[in-house]
């Protein structure tokens, strides 16, 4: 796994008292490369130690390796600290990730 930086971004969108939003563009993979792009988001509110919320996302040439990632469940008039990031892993442990499901009722 390697960090790579942002083409563009993060830039924090839409806020309001319960969601936000965070847009960033990732590199774009060569061709033959045997990788995969993700962002990687989390968030936690400022004084806590741990991160509590963590979302990964591929990216794509359809969305020419863009990302919006989606905080919702936010409290009112709380401040936060985020992390997001791109990082470039094997396309063996992306299909690893990806095959996780988790299902709830």
């Amino acid at each position: 796994m390697k960090i790579d930086r942002l083409t563009v971004g993060p830039i924090l969108g839409f806020v309001n008292s319960h969601r936000a939003r965070i847009f960033g563009r990732g590199n774009k993979i060569k061709s033959g490369k045997s990788e995969s792009e993700f962002i990687v988001s989390r968030i936690r509110q400022k004084e806590e130690k741990e991160f509590e919320k963590h979302i990964f996302l591929k990216l794509n040439s359809n969305l020419d390796f863009t990302a919006v990632i989606q905080f919702d469940e936010l409290l009112p008039d709380t401040e936060y600290e985020y992390q997001f990031i791109c990082v470039s892993i094997s396309n063996e442990m992306a299909a690893n990730i990806l095959s996780v499901q988790n299902r709830f009722r």
